[in-house]
């Protein structure tokens, strides 16, 4: 009897602590091995099968790749239908974290963004912590755009998070440029408003022939992923050589160290979207309707997903004005709480972007340079990395 128990117990704590093996699923340019930690049911199991092969898509369509060749993802099982807490990592090997709710369905998940928002975290090499408004904002402007050119979200829900939550990301009083000013807002929609500025200035000087994407996918291209550390100066170098215009150096050069406040009602009159509550319209005459058109634009019609007759994962249109604003409010409110410091914190985030390792001292032994070393140590960021949210 005493024997039977001891073995119970010691079944019971191997599932909570070890995760159990969901299989691999062949991605896109890669390969997902998905692990769970508990036992899963297998209709949840279908669902996020679903789930994660339609956030691989997206991410994968928009980069022409999946972000690595082998990505582990861990789900860790909780109460409810909600996706929520993912971080990635890229030491010994790209590993996402996230939590799923059991009573999780296809219409819990047809909406949620932080898989693929964790997924674009791969496709992005590891930089300074200074620079984690970079980060963070390509994260954020990229997701909703590549899950609208697969068709899960419609254009007017893309642009109306834009309009709605940019001017979070417009420098306040105390501000000293995005390098130096690491409240949340700046943090994510300042980052996101720097992508927005080179998106549409690298088409406009371009004629649409190229975009951000393509200085994204040049990055991810020569090795910039999660697993490695690059500098500011590569980034935006290895960028701009993509699409062939400067536009990231000025950019960067523009509003590192100083505040710079955008014109978004021009903007947005200059790409032809006009708000209309809690969504969006679009005048095709205005003068950048062409570059607002082929920022979301869809790829060639076809369904992921449908094998076995099981349909992707895909938000209707007529859900935006009903949706549209309790979705982003629960957005935001998750990255507030990710951030985990207020906006009066200072001067670095408490939670730190993972380099090569769990400590100061093994990124130090790869780091590129003196003078990145020397940066990093005078950040004070002798800290214990846990990943990007």
């Amino acid at each position: 009897m005493e024997l039977r128990l001891l073995a119970a117990i010691l079944l019971v704590s191997f599932t909570l602590h070890f995760p159990a093996n969901g299989g691999s699923m062949a991605v896109q340019g890669g390969t997902i091995d998905v692990e769970y930690t508990g036992t899963v049911s297998p209709a949840l199991e279908k669902t996020a099968t679903k789930w994660i092969k339609t956030s691989a898509h997206a991410l994968a369509n928009y980069y022409g790749t999946f972000s690595v060749p082998r990505l582990t993802l861990r789900i860790t099982l909780a109460d409810g239908h909600d996706v929520s807490g993912g971080q990635s990592f890229g030491w010994q090997g790209a590993l996402t974290t996230v939590s799923l709710g059991r009573d999780a369905t296809n219409a819990d998940l047809a909406d949620d963004w932080i898989l693929t928002h964790e997924m674009m975290h791969l496709a992005f090499p590891n930089i300074l912590d200074r620079y984690l408004w970079l980060e963070e904002g390509l994260a954020t402007y990229c997701e909703p755009i590549a899950r609208c050119r697969v068709g899960i979200i419609p254009p007017e829900r893309v642009w109306f998070d834009l309009v709605d939550r940019l001017p979070e990301g417009e420098p306040k009083s105390g501000d000293h440029g995005l390098d130096h000013t690491h409240t949340w807002g700046r943090t994510y929609w300042g980052g996101a408003l720097f992508c927005l500025r080179a998106d549409v200035e690298i088409r406009r000087r371009t004629n649409n022939r190229f975009g951000l994407e393509h200085a994204l996918r040049a990055i991810h291209a020569a090795g910039g992923t999660i697993v490695s550390t690059w500098t500011i100066d590569r980034v935006i170098a290895t960028g701009d050589a993509a699409t062939g215009v400067p536009v990231l150096r000025e950019l960067y050069d523009g509003m590192k160290d100083k505040p710079v406040t955008v014109d978004l009602p021009a903007l947005w009159k200059q790409l032809g979207v006009v708000r209309h509550g809690t969504t969006v319209t679009f005048d095709n005459s205005a003068p950048l309707a062409a570059v607002r058109r082929a920022i979301t634009e869809r790829e060639a019609p076809r369904r992921f997903g449908t094998e076995n007759g099981s349909a992707s994962l895909q938000l209707p249109a007529t859900a935006v004005p009903a949706s549209c604003r309790r979705v982003l409010d629960e957005r935001v409110a998750q990255q507030r709480r990710r951030f985990r410091r207020t906006e009066a914190s200072a001067p670095y985030p408490a939670r730190t972007h993972l380099r090569r390792g769990n400590r100061l001292e093994p990124f130090l032994a790869s780091a590129p340079n003196q003078n990145q070393v020397s940066d990093w140590q005078a950040a004070g960021s002798a800290r214990w990395s846990t990943g990007r949210r």
